[in-house]
Parts: C-alpha cells; sequence; structure tokens
C-alpha cells in the first residue's frame, strides 16, 4: 500500500523561519540532498520577506506561531504521477490554509522521496493570527489528515492508520537519537575487536604444531594418578585404625 504523508510544524521565531527558508530553497544545502539532482527541485516565494510584508504593523503575541511549515509526501517507492500530486497537493494546502496565506512552496526531488514544503500564514478569515483555529487539538489533526488524504486518493494514495504517537520534529529527533548512535557505534567498535582477537587467536592456534593427543593423555594419566594416590591414602587412613584399635 502507498500511504499519503502530511505533517505540520510551527515556526515560532524570525530566525528559524529564515532558516527553514533556506534549508528548503538549498541556499543551504543538506548533507542528505543529492548534489547532482538539484537542478530538478522547484522554488517559489520567499517566507521571510512575505512574512515581514504580511506581519507589518501586526502586533504579535509573545511566543506566538508566526508560520507554520507543512510537509507533503507519500510513501517512497510508491508509482505516482509527480505533476498531479503536486497539483492535488498545492490545491488542498491552499484550501485548508487559505492562498492568501501561502508564503512560500519548494518540491524536492533530491532525496530519497519526493516532498513538498509549503510555509504559510495561520490567519483566520478575519486576517488574525490564530493557528490554534487550524491545528488545534488532536481531533483537528487528524481531520486534516484525513482531508489531504481524501484529497489524493485518486493518485492511489491511502490514509495511514493512526499510529497514537505525538510527532516529533526532524531536529529534536536528531538531537535525541545521536547519543544512542553514538553508543551503537562504539558498541560495534568494540564487537569489531573481539572479533579481531578472536580470528587472531584462532591463526595463532592453528599455527602451533601442538601434540594435542600427548597433551590429553598426559591430563588423563594425571587424574588416573590423582585418584590411585587417594585411593592408597584411604587403604593407609584404615589400616592406621585398624592398628589403633587392636591395641585398645
Amino acid at each position: 500500500m502507498s500511504y499519503a504523508i502530511l505533517r505540520f510544524e510551527k515556526v515560532k521565531a524570525l530566525s528559524e523561519l529564515g532558516n527553514r527558508m533556506r534549508h528548503n530553497s538549498r541556499v543551504v544545502v543538506p548533507e542528505n540532498a543529492d548534489k547532482a539532482r538539484l537542478g530538478l527541485n522547484r522554488h517559489m516565494g520567499n517566507a521571510l520577506r512575505g512574512f515581514k510584508a504580511a506581519a507589518a504593523g501586526v502586533k504579535m503575541r509573545k511566543n506566538g506561531v508566526l508560520a507554520v511549515e507543512a510537509v507533503m509526501a507519500f510513501s517512497p517507492g510508491a508509482k505516482v504521477d509527480l505533476e498531479e500530486w503536486q497539483k492535488a497537493s498545492l490545491a488542498w494546502i491552499e484550501k485548508a490554509a487559505g492562498k492568501g496565506n501561502v508564503l512560500q512552496v519548494d518540491l524536492h526531488l533530491d532525496e530519497e522521496s519526493p516532498h513538498l514544503h509549503v510555509i504559510f500564514l495561520p490567519r483566520d478569515e478575519k486576517g488574525k493570527w490564530n493557528c490554534r483555529e487550524l491545528l488545534g487539538g488532536k481531533k483537528r489533526l487528524v481531520a486534516l489528515q484525513s482531508s489531504y488524504a481524501e484529497a489524493v486518493k485518486g493518485l492511489g494514495l491511502e490514509r495511514g492508520k493512526e499510529s497514537g504517537r505525538a510527532y516529533i520534529e526532524p531536529q529534536v529527533y536528531r538531537e535525541l537519537v545521536k547519543p544512542f548512535q553514538e553508543e551503537v557505534a562504539k558498541l560495534r567498535e568494540e564487537v569489531a575487536k573481539m572479533a579481531s582477537f578472536q580470528e587472531e587467536m584462532v591463526r595463532i592456534l592453528q599455527g602451533m604444531k601442538l601434540d594435542w593427543e600427548g597433551i590429553f593423555q598426559r591430563a588423563l594419566d594425571a587424574s588416573k594418578d590423582r585418584k590411585k594416590r587417594a585411593r592408597e591414602e584411604k587403604v593407609v587412613k584404615r589400616s592406621v585404625v585398624e592398628e589403633f584399635l587392636e591395641g585398645v
């Protein structure tokens, strides 16, 4: 099965908005991007410039959401008409967020799976910044997922099942997983060293011309000698005791 993928990420600072804009437009090229395919990407708009123009004279709430980034994609390897998918996805996001609120659109084809980044203003019908109305609550997010899946259903994509897990932003995920990845890397190094040591010991033992049968026989003889000695000591002890009792 091929699934429609949709997620949202809130932007609460102009610096973050600028970073996302540069990342999406490939001013800054990420390590996982194929540089030979950068020319296949499509870019439209300037999120930072568009936000400043729209927010001129608007008093923003402290720690409020300035913008939202939507990421739309489909299951890796899915055979989907790219042009039709992009057209349907953009039509859906313009309807969900409001066409006048879209600041920047970027289609990435330089990574393993094609995907769209759309940065938009979370404004309601009255033109006020109101992210809660758009994304507030789990039910609303579930409804948006279903709505998007319905919009691209004709392309052979389905809605994924609800996982019940909270979404973790990629940057946060990388920060959390890094220490574990480092520990795994160290563990792999230790395992490699142990394997190398074992291989070396095998080579050494194989190269040694030892009389294994002789060694085994000597060990067996020594064992027999110990048993014989024990029996002799037992006989001597019994003899001494008997002599003692006769003299009493």
